[in-house]
């Protein structure tokens, strides 16, 4: 089957990391997951990043309000009032990242990014990414929100619902995703499964000892530059393959 419309799905994150990113550039759309529930005690990707701190892979956190009842989505959640998170996180790259090649050139573009006034959770990091895409050759039309849409289905079924309500028939997921996904049911949807195999490129890290993959997509940029990360990004969009020939 020859897919014309590949979907990937994912949460909105913070600041992720370039497997991320890789996604999106492969993607003809994007689902950003906003309208599932957040886990309400466990850490999560959509406010945590981690970056090169002291040498080492450090956790940065987007503090979040949780006196809340119940449960909420990802669009219901908020940042925390008091903190001074924005600045903490500017500062932070001022500390450890000024001496990175990059620094001047990418700091400017990402401090209004990063000083957003968002409250909203999922609305930050939809901002962000939409913001940072142009500069990764990433065309920022392809992105979806998932609320508006907001399918009553759940796990395999949700995700069907979705790729069928932007007219996809491809599903772009990720390697450890085969053991949780019903490879039937997509195939009865008439939706392809292509899996992600992501590989993590290695370049000069300021302060690091060796290298530390992983890291939150500012590091790449401030070390390499807008150019050199988007032409990685290019690159991994032209290597993705079908699910079964990815399973040997």
């Amino acid at each position: 089957m020859i897919v014309s419309n590949l979907v990937a799905i994912h949460q909105p994150n913070f600041f992720p990391w370039l497997g991320y990113f890789a996604k999106i550039a492969r993607a003809d759309r994007f689902v950003v997951l906003d309208h599932v529930q957040f886990p309400k005690t466990k850490g999560n990707w959509s406010n945590r990043t981690r970056l090169l701190i002291g040498g080492k892979p450090r956790f940065f956190t987007m503090p979040i309000r949780r006196d809340y009842h119940g449960v909420r989505a990802f669009h219901e959640m908020l940042a925390s009032e008091q903190a001074a998170w924005r600045e903490d996180l500017l500062k932070t790259l001022r500390t450890h990242y000024a001496r990175s090649q990059h620094f001047a050139e990418v700091f400017s573009v990402v401090e209004p990014i990063i000083l957003n006034p968002h409250e909203n959770l999922a609305e930050y990091n939809f901002s962000a990414l939409r913001a940072l895409a142009p500069r990764l050759g990433i065309d920022a039309n392809k992105f979806v929100l998932s609320s508006p849409i907001a399918p009553a289905t759940q796990a395999t079924e949700m995700l069907v619902d979705l790729i069928r309500a932007v007219g996809g028939d491809g599903y772009l997921c990720g390697g450890g995703s085969a053991d949780y996904l019903e490879p039937a049911r997509f195939a009865e949807a008439g939706v392809e499964l292509v899996f992600q195999s992501y590989r993590h490129p290695v370049y000069p890290q300021v302060g690091a000892g060796e290298f530390a993959p992983g890291l939150s997509c500012l590091d790449a940029l401030l070390n390499c530059g807008f150019d050199a990360v988007a032409s990685w990004l290019d690159a991994s969009a032209r290597h993705e393959i079908p699910a079964e020939k990815n399973a040997a």
